[in-house]
């Protein structure tokens, strides 16, 4: 029962991982691209990926030369089809477990009528020359691939033919008729080698309110009038050569597995004087457009054509700043839940900000499309596709802020709520220029508490919240509060300021009776994910998730304070002050904290045991041992990065943390130690009174301490495992060891021999 009502268990297709989209082939064979696409996989789901430039020149498919370098290129006596690039790029991703949505395209330079239509490399996007070279090289493209993967492999492929072939004369040079004789022949290419390749089209880009494509060339006086409306959310808008398109096919008995669009909630439309208005549809745009498609195809000749909509995002702009921001992730969680049950797949556009259309992004969050930046580092998207790949299958109840799950396979049951805020009314998210200019939507509100009670659960499940919004789980504010480094001084904002009130990640467990109360309050632009957990650590695929790195923005911001000092005597004393100074207010934990040795294998090690307040919990509090050091010349457990961390730790985790003194190297004649404490190298002692703490300054970041805190909770006895990482770090965390439950010093083990 959930909220006294029966749950409906209708099915939920995960629509936003089935497939997702990527720049160009060439960029799929770089390092970074492939290692951030199988964590597309491994932590998102992803299973398809869709991309331009198959057939383009830096592939090398289409050879009609010998490619001579600097000497004389030999022309070949007849074309040579190469694959090695295409296969690097292929094997690459069906290695992950995930496989192609190919879309066929664009022209080589040697088959195009017109050359360098678009983008800096420079594609070719026209017709052929001859319509009997374009059909045999996806032919020969084609039987390759079935070579060397199977047929039963290729025919779980997607062919889609060319893409946004509307967008003349960027994307197409010809007529609408010469786009839909391209597909005809290239449809019954792959037909002709087998009948169950599945193959579609027309890969249109989005809906317009008025009649600038309905003929064979784009005409831009109709859209005048949708440049100059009062409100253009009133406006009919229908899909571009879809009716047309499926009317071709029918006619000519074409086949037509799937149709393919793209979803945009934008448009730019120019008035009579050739001024271009940027338009953003209201927020329910894509739900509406997903209605209409479906019907679309309903009352076609093709009823039972898959409908995949293989791009789409806020907006089609790869310096679109709000790509970067939480309220990116709230909005396409919405949109994606009330989509999901219209669409084979949603392909958001995309995966990754290695993406060079407009050439390579400028800093390191500088708007583009990705999960992630170029770097890798997590965006607030990429945990917003984590929390939705979590989900399961069955819905047990449709809410207005969210839903809650089951999984059909294990009866998990997993949840997400989001908050896009009210006062935002029907408006959808308008494109920024830069991520300052995206922050004025951290005031627009207001909260949200969301409260749902869950009946009939199994007495003592546990279950993880996950939190996404401004303070955690947003790398680029955390960017942004230490200036946008990497970007020119002139453009740099001030590192004060007030942060949006969007983000924190937290990790729970409940409860002992056979309900539970679900509650959060959601801040304007947060998603909320909750669930039970049996196993968090693993994905679906069973994968575990991959070892990453830390991202420390409070040290980080203050480095610019010590550069150019060789050593500490040489800072003055302000800036020795502002180095050490508190990075936010004390936290106070009652903690017992307890020095103890050990015997080891040199001598007495000395150990610190910080134990939380209060009756152990049932099954033992978790435990975390800390070795210091190994190679440091000094260092004693009294530094602020031992005790305060530990301390932290502690008192945040409820869990018992054993900190083992500093084993070091013997340390030079030159070299001096702080005078904290007294401490000398590792077969001598350390004494420290016992003692309780209850305010020291605490200088660890709010992700990284809950990071730490949910790292080492201990799994009930029934799961055998350690739950997941549950804060929101700049990437995933790596897998935690289990340990058994210590709840208090007493109960140490005795030490290894």
């Amino acid at each position: 029962m959930i909220d006294a009502l029966s749950p409906s268990d209708a099915p939920l297709r995960h629509v936003w991982n089935e497939c997702v989209g990527a720049g160009r082939a060439n960029e799929a064979l770089r390092a970074d691209w492939q290692a951030q696409f199988r964590e597309a996989v491994e932590v998102l789901g992803a299973r398809y990926v869709r991309f331009h430039g198959l057939f383009h020149d830096d592939m090398f498919v289409y050879r009609t030369e010998n490619g001579g370098g600097f000497g004389a290129s030999g022309q070949l006596p007849t074309p040579v089809y190469t694959f090695a690039y295409v296969d690097k790029v292929f094997d690459a991703i069906l290695d992950t477990g995930a496989r192609p949505f190919v879309e066929l395209g664009f022209m080589p330079r040697q088959l195009a009528t017109q050359t360098e239509t678009l983008f800096w490399w420079k594609a070719h996007c026209s017709p052929p020359r001859n319509m009997d070279d374009w059909v045999a090289l996806v032919t020969a493209t084609a039987l390759h691939w079935i070579e060397r993967y199977g047929i039963d492999e290729v025919r779980q492929w997607r062919f889609e033919v060319w893409n946004e072939p509307n967008l003349v004369p960027k994307f197409w040079t010809g007529t609408r008729t010469e786009y839909f004789e391209l597909y005809a022949a290239t449809a019954r290419a792959l037909k002709s080698i087998d009948a169950q390749l599945l193959v579609g089209g027309p890969a249109t880009s989005v809906f317009v309110p008025d009649a600038r494509y309905a003929g064979e060339y784009y005409d831009p006086s109709p859209e005048v009038a949708t440049a100059v409306a009062e409100d253009p959310d009133a406006l009919d808008w229908q899909p571009v050569w879809i009716r047309e398109f499926i009317a071709y096919c029918a006619e000519r008995d074409l086949p037509l597995d799937f149709l393919s669009t793209h979803l945009y909630p934008t448009d730019y439309a120019a008035d009579s004087l050739g001024k271009v208005s940027a338009i953003t549809r209201h927020k329910d745009a894509t739900y509406e457009d997903l209605l209409v498609m479906r019907q679309i195809i309903q009352d076609s000749p093709y009823p039972h054509a898959e409908l995949h909509i293989s791009e789409w995002s806020t907006s089609p702009s790869s310096r679109d700043a709000i790509h970067d921001t939480v309220f990116a992730a709230s909005y396409i969680v919405r949109a994606f839940l009330k989509g999901a049950a219209l669409a084979d797949s949603i392909s958001y556009w995309t995966f990754t900000d290695v993406f060079e259309e407009g050439g390579g992004g400028i800093g390191p969050f500088h708007g583009g499309f990705g999960f992630v930046n170029e770097n890798g580092l997590h965006k607030p998207t990429f945990h917003a596709m984590a929390m939705l790949n979590r989900l399961g299958d069955r819905v047990l109840a449709e809410l207005d802020d969210g839903v809650i799950t089951r999984s059909s396979v294990n009866g998990e049951v997993s949840a997400v709520f989001y908050n896009y805020p009210a006062d935002m009314g029907r408006a959808g998210l308008v494109a920024q220029n830069s991520y300052v200019e995206t922050r004025f939507l951290a005031e627009v509100g207001p909260s949200r508490r969301v409260q749902h009670v869950i009946r009939g659960l199994t007495p003592g499940d546990r279950f993880a919240v996950d939190i996404l919004d401004g303070n955690h789980g947003n790398v680029a504010e955390a960017w942004y509060r230490l200036g946008a480094p990497s970007t020119s001084p002139a453009n740099r904002p001030p590192i004060c300021g007030r942060s949006p009130t969007n983000s924190t990640i937290a990790s729970s467990s409940s409860t002992q009776t056979a309900h539970s109360r679900l509650t959060s309050s959601l801040l304007p632009g947060r998603s909320c994910r909750s669930r039970s957990h049996r196993d968090p650590l693993l994905a679906d695929n069973g994968r575990s998730a991959p070892v990453t790195r830390r991202f420390v923005p409070e040290l980080e911001a203050r480095r610019h304070l010590i550069e150019g000092y060789a050593d500490h005597p040489s800072m003055p004393q302000s800036v020795v002050d502002r180095w050490k100074a508190p990075f936010g207010p004390a936290e106070e934990w009652d903690l017992s904290i307890t020095d103890v040795e050990l015997p080891g294998p040199h001598g007495p090690v000395p150990v610190r045991v910080y134990t939380p307040p209060g009756p152990v919990p049932e099954g033992g509090r978790a435990c975390l041992i800390w070795m210091h050091g190994g190679a440091f010349v000094w260092g004693n457990l009294d530094m602020a990065e031992a005790h305060e961390v530990a301390r932290g730790v502690a008192g945040r985790a409820d869990a018992v943390v054993i900190s083992v003194h500093y084993r070091r190297c013997p340390v030079p004649p030159s070299s001096t130690e702080p005078s904290t404490g007294e401490s000398t190298n590792s077969g001598n002692r350390f004494v420290s009174p016992c003692r309780k703490t209850t305010a020291r300054p605490f200088s660890m970041t709010s992700a990284a301490t809950r990071h730490v805190s949910a790292s080492t909770r201990r799994a009930s006895p029934s799961e055998g495992r350690a739950p997941a990482p549950r804060s929101l770090p700049a990437r995933p965390c790596a897998r935690p060891v289990p340990v058994e439950p210590l709840a208090d010093a007493s109960r140490l083990p005795a030490p290894a021999p």
